[in-house]
């Protein structure tokens, strides 16, 4: 029988770990190892994750970056698939963890599988969207002759719920390091390059959710401007990112009219603009940094 590890990095988690380790212990198929790796909380993080059957690795804050910590716990778990949650990441029933394993175990072409991510309940409007657009009701599983149907979205794939076969993450070298932003999509770009697929289990939930300030907002299309760029040879074989950028604001412009928002529609426009000035400026400061 597989053994299944859960990873989840931490940084003053204080406000969610107990809930977010109660429902763990309640799913019908209990992980065999939760492991917490934190990030030197100065809340009571530790104390918390230091319950009976939790084991925790701590580093310093200044030694965590979103790829290489995922790669140290990785290397550390003992599971043969690996279950990454955020720390605010609640599965929304008992059944989260089994169904996410689920598609692993029936076909050994799936080197990965995401969750589905729902709204909390204080989810503004472009945050409901968010979620309505990536996490759809259609399970699936994509290889790379997908890739002209699908482009971008072939290996989307989200570290707040996702899990992997760990031979499949060590074959790939897991996360690399030295990864600000979009681990999850580089690893899955290369788990497809490397002749797997991606699966999606929408019937593996959890409440996840974030309602963006538009300085936050920003800071993030930057990082994506910069994200892209970077890794511009990766995805080259996936097609142009336009285009899926065109789509997401079609899809939320609509979105904003039938939940009538006048307010939030008027000056849509503005921050199509900034965002893609923050995309562009992050791709340029890329371009500058190689």
């Amino acid at each position: 029988m597989n053994k299944v590890s859960i990873i989840i990095p931490t940084y003053n988690a204080a406000s969610f770990l107990d809930e977010l380790l109660a429902s763990l212990m309640i799913q019908t198929a209990p992980p065999q190892e939760i492991l917490v790796i934190d990030s030197s909380s100065t809340d009571e993080t530790l104390q918390i994750a230091s319950a009976p059957g939790i084991k925790t690795k701590k580093i310093e804050k200044s030694e965590f970056d979103h790829a290489g910590t995922r790669t140290l716990a990785a290397e550390i778990a003992s599971g043969d698939y690996l279950i990454f949650l955020t720390q605010d990441a609640l599965p929304a029933d008992e059944n989260s963890i089994c169904n996410i394993i689920e598609p692993l175990t029936h076909d050994e072409r799936i080197a990965a599988v995401g969750g589905k991510q729902i709204p909390d309940e204080k989810a503004n409007l472009l945050a409901r969207h968010s979620r309505f657009y990536n996490y759809s009701d259609q399970p699936f599983s994509r290889s790379m002759n997908d890739a002209g149907k699908y482009g971008f979205r072939t290996f989307f794939l989200s570290n707040s719920f996702a899990a992997y076969r760990k031979d499949c993450l060590k074959e790939i070298g897991y996360f690399g390091n030295n990864v600000d932003f979009g681990e999850d999509a580089i690893a899955a770009a290369k788990l497809l390059l490397h002749g797997y697929c991606i699966g999606y289990a929408p019937s593996a939930k959890v409440i996840h959710s974030h309602n963006y300030t538009m300085r936050q907002e920003l800071s993030r299309y930057f990082k994506i401007g910069t994200f892209h760029a970077r890794n511009r040879r990766l995805f080259k074989r996936f097609g142009p990112s336009l285009s899926e950028g065109l789509k997401f604001i079609r899809s939320e412009s609509k979105f904003i009219l039938q939940n009538r928002s006048v307010m939030l529609f008027l000056f849509y426009p503005l921050r199509i603009v900034l965002r893609a000035v923050a995309y562009y400026l992050g791709k340029a400061q890329a371009f500058r940094s190689n």
